[in-house]
């Protein structure tokens, strides 16, 4: 990129909407052109930046506070408390406790070096991830994406809610009756129309059977798409916004979607082979946690029975 194409002091504060006065960090980053979303829901802006001294490639992600929440981010402030702004300024201890969880894995989780805001918006500043988009998946992906989550579901959560450290380790026992109510709410805030009043209902009636086993670590949006690969194999994670402490049983209702049954029996033999958990039950939860991630729109299905539909593969 050309000289030209880089933006002075003045201009990448102008752009970016925060002064080098409230975050001097920005006096050592030339600024490159904003990149197009990769979501057309995308609620993030992001600038590609050349950190001078160094000469590392990093990048800015900043929200917007003041935004109307997409329908993810609504639930995602309906049942975890987790709201995009606060997501965004907490990345640089998000990032380091992700990091410790999955050490031992070959799938980077991107290095946040500073966060910051203002009134109007929240700022990370990472490092920049290589790879491509993950958009065909092999066997190796898929034993990678086992072992990665066998290492999250290692790690045991207090509640339901944002990932802190302060609650990490810790087995104290989480209200089932707040959960429930938390998803109750949701389903009478939530406007839907293709989801019916009879349907509805009968959620609401399944909540008594809603049941937490663990709690752990996990990504609300896992799909392919958000993981980087390079040369067939996963090379990291792009976002770190949507990682939540939740009901384990959400990252096995979603791979119902993103494998099918051959791919899914490969993805239980290596994820057994990792850890001493067992894969969790799903037919208490199947329902209810399927509604959630379609009231989401996590992979984009707008048709509330045909998502519902979807094969069934775990107990």
């Amino acid at each position: 990129m050309s000289k030209s194409d880089r933006h002075t002091i003045a201009s990448v504060t102008s752009e970016i909407g925060i002064s080098a006065e409230h975050w001097p960090l920005l006096d050592e980053l030339q600024l490159e052109p904003k990149l197009v979303p990769r979501f057309a829901d995308s609620s993030c802006d992001i600038w590609p930046v050349l950190h001078t001294p160094t000469d590392q490639r990093l990048f800015i992600k900043r929200v917007a506070k003041q935004e109307s929440p997409s329908p993810f981010w609504q639930v995602m402030g309906h049942l975890f408390e987790q709201h995009l702004a606060d997501a965004i300024v907490g990345s640089d201890e998000l990032s380091q406790l992700l990091k410790e969880f999955t050490a031992t894995s070959a799938i980077e989780v991107p290095h946040c070096h500073q966060t910051a805001e203002n009134e109007a918006y929240a700022f990370a500043l990472f490092a920049e991830l290589g790879g491509q988009v993950a958009e065909n998946k092999n066997v190796f992906m898929i034993e990678q994406l086992a072992e990665l989550l066998a290492l999250l579901h290692q790690n045991e959560f207090a509640q339901v809610g944002r990932l802190q450290q302060e609650t990490a380790g810790s087995l104290a026992l989480f209200s089932e009756q707040n959960w429930r109510m938390r998803l109750m709410k949701l389903f009478y805030v939530m406007d839907v129309e293709s989801i019916d009043i009879d349907t509805q209902q009968a959620l609401i009636e399944q909540l008594d059977s809603i049941a937490i086993e663990r709690v752990v670590p996990l990504m609300m949006d896992l799909r392919w798409d958000q993981l980087a690969v390079d040369n067939g194999s996963l090379s990291g994670i792009y976002d770190l916004d949507a990682f939540v402490a939740a009901p384990v049983e959400f990252d096995f209702v979603i791979l119902e979607y993103l494998l099918d049954k051959i791919e899914l029996e490969r993805f239980i033999s290596v994820y057994s082979a990792k850890s001493d958990m067992a894969v969790p039950a799903l037919k208490n939860v199947r329902q209810v946690y399927r509604t959630v991630l379609y009231l989401m729109n996590v992979l984009g299905e707008e048709d509330y029975q045909r998502w519902m539909q979807q094969p069934h593969f775990f107990d």
